[in-house]
């Protein structure tokens, strides 16, 4: 058995105007919240790919690129 327990929490009208525009087909406000919060443990892998290839053509991509491979060869203990 799920038991629901409902709380108020107060939003601005922003926050929930931003709320609304994320909301999915059949989606609560309650379900978005939620779904934004698990995205914190769980990036979605398309924003991390768009985010890759925006910065493939900068030298800023090649540093962090070499930073990820060199804390590889470090030995952790």
């Amino acid at each position: 058995m799920h038991i629901v327990t409902m709380v108020s929490v107060p939003l601005s009208k922003k926050a929930l105007e931003r709320l609304k525009k994320l909301q999915k087909d059949g989606e609560s406000i309650s379900d978005v919240i939620v779904r934004l919060a698990d995205m914190e443990n769980h990036p979605d892998p398309f924003r991390l790919k768009k985010l890759e290839s925006s910065l493939e053509s900068t030298d800023v991509w090649g540093d962090i690129e070499k930073k990820i491979y060199a804390s590889r060869l470090i030995p952790r203990d």
